[in-house]
């Protein structure tokens, strides 16, 4: 994987051939919680989104809130936030996000009539938490799970 995208020049996630990075335009078309600076990918073909956002946490806070903190409260905006579209809890795990530990949540929904699989990852860096998260059809969870995980797993810090 030699494509990537650069998370506030700190973290690279390399990404496959078929994903393309999504400009201004396309990103205004969805939704975003928390706002801050965002990173999106599409891999239409696997029907595949991804995005990706960073957001500084100040010093007191940042000793008092880490990854798990951020991934829940993340998960009940987003309960909140999809209870329209029958959100489905699938639990909250620990990953590897480039050789560190990020703590996240999956769920399932319905858009359009079809049923979705949504997951984020959080993972804090110094001053910092990235929030990388992940969109696709659930009959093709799987095998795309298993390029996503490859994707986290092979990110690097700069």
């Amino acid at each position: 994987m030699k494509n990537y995208v650069s998370l506030n020049n700190t973290l690279r996630v390399f990404y496959p051939d078929g994903f393309h990075v999504l400009d201004e335009n396309e990103r205004s078309k969805f939704k975003s919680l928390g706002g801050g600076p965002v990173e999106c990918l599409s891999d239409p073909e696997r029907h595949i989104l991804i995005s990706t956002g960073w957001k500084s946490v100040g010093r007191l806070i940042g000793m008092l809130f880490g990854a798990k903190d951020a991934a829940e409260s993340a998960e009940a905006q987003v309960r909140k936030a999809m209870k329209a579209n029958g959100y489905r809890s699938k639990g909250f795990f620990t990953k590897q996000v480039g050789g560190e530990e990020a703590r996240g949540y999956s769920y399932e929904y319905e858009a359009e009539g079809m049923v979705m699989y949504g997951e984020t990852c959080v993972v804090k860096h110094g001053k910092e938490l990235y929030f990388l998260h992940f969109y696709t059809r659930a009959v093709v969870k799987e095998e795309n799970l298993e390029m996503w995980n490859e994707m986290l797993a092979s990110a690097a810090w700069n």
